[in-house]
């Protein structure tokens, strides 16, 4: 188990409470628990919000719960699910020190809006952070099991993202969706129960250059999803009358989770770009902010592997963030304040980390030296991209 210490840097660099990181840090070995598991490692998929953060989009959310599609209907059942998280503890805290306590393990079966059988399990825990006696006070997370889900494609293996210090030699390795079953899934979502997340993730998607989907895969996905779930594909009519369901609980919802929550406009109005993208798929071409030098690559390395001092790494990460939600960034470099639109983090061929971006004052194309920073926060205020962004980090393949 890594310390106090290093979950409270972690959540430093991130921006976060600390115990939102040490939630993170819980959800990635409970992962490496249930996927080591002989019984669920090939019959449990993962899926929801928190598999965009830890399978897909390093720069991302930090989500809560652990969703699963199971394939094997045998599974939902408590005393099964007892037993099995009971071996699941047992090994978590000989591979990590974690304890979760049988006492606190507790799983409900319930009809679902379908007719169909579903879970809802809690777990406690006893993580870097949490109280040392007594089990009332522990915190939990929520495990959430479907069997009536209709998969429509293989599910893939992927290594999840745990940039924590005790992450094991080989990774965490788990099965999950495909980034377009799983968007097509949060797509339904939004349709049916407009929560603030859905929105989020759904735009925060469609913005990301990494694994942009297939549109022909992703629409008849959809349409099959919605189909299984009977309701009707949804419009950007269907939303946009939610608003206020959006709206309200913005806040509430997602602060917590990020860094900085981003206006809830800058989310809202971007909903006709793209319902327009699904329907037409066309989106606006943007190239990179500069030629790549000789010898000059984009770095794309999570943050808190980089290896710079950690205020350097809390600048980073609060410009990285910035960049993802197209805010802009109020940036101390040398003596004095400039406000930026960040594009691009690369490496020179002599090592040197260089910030690429747009100085608003008077739009030109600036060089900032990453050792030159003294500042970083991020606006309340959002801009439209010149150029394409290049500030999200990976997580590392298979």
């Amino acid at each position: 188990m890594v310390t106090k210490e290093e979950i409270g840097q972690v959540a430093l660099v991130r921006g976060l409470g600390p115990h939102v990181v040490e939630k993170d840090y819980l959800l990635g070995w409970v992962l490496a628990g249930i996927y080591q598991h002989v019984s669920l490692k090939n019959n449990w998929i993962f899926k929801g919000g928190t598999s965009f953060k830890k399978c897909h989009f390093e720069t991302y959310r930090f989500s809560e719960d652990l969703d699963f599609t199971i394939v094997e209907p045998s599974h939902l059942n408590r005393d099964f699910l007892i037993e099995t998280f009971s071996e699941i503890s047992e090994w978590l805290f000989h591979q990590a020190g974690l304890e979760i306590p049988t006492e606190l393990l507790s799983f409900e079966i319930f009809t679902n809006p379908r007719g169909s059988e579903s879970c809802q399990g809690k777990v406690g825990y006893r993580g870097p952070i949490s109280p040392r006696f007594g089990f009332r006070s522990l915190p939990r997370l929520k495990i959430e099991l479907t069997f009536d889900e209709v998969v429509l494609l293989p599910s893939v293996e992927r290594t999840i993202c745990h940039d924590y210090s005790d992450d094991p030699q080989k990774g965490i390795s788990i099965r999950c969706y495909t980034p377009e079953e799983a968007f097509a899934e949060k797509i339904c979502a939004l349709g049916q129960r407009a929560r603030p997340r859905d929105l989020y993730d759904v735009i925060n998607l469609l913005r990301n250059d990494e694994e942009q989907p297939n549109l022909s895969v992703l629409n008849d996905l959809l349409r099959k999803k919605c189909a299984h779930h009977g309701s009707p594909v949804p419009t950007l009519v269907d939303v946009q009358i939610k608003r206020k369901s959006l709206e309200d609980p913005w806040g509430s919802m997602l602060s917590h989770q990020l860094q900085k929550l981003p206006p809830f406009e800058s989310y809202f109005n971007a909903l006709p770009e793209f319902f327009d993208w699904l329907e037409i798929g066309t989106l606006p071409s943007l190239s990179p902010i500069d030629q790549m030098a000789a010898g000059e690559v984009v770095v794309r390395e999570p943050t808190m592997n980089l290896p710079v001092k950690l205020n350097t790494q809390i600048y980073l990460e609060t410009i990285r963030f910035a960049a993802v939600n197209y805010l802009y960034v109020n940036l101390q470099y040398k003596q004095s304040t400039h406000r930026i639109e960040p594009y691009s983090l690369r490496r020179t061929k002599d090592g040197d980390l260089v910030l690429h971006a747009i100085r608003v004052t008077d739009g030109e194309h600036c060089r900032y030296q990453i050792d030159q920073i003294h500042g970083a926060t991020a606006a309340q205020q959002n801009f439209v991209p010149r150029y394409l962004v290049e500030l999200r980090s990976k997580i590392r393949p298979l």
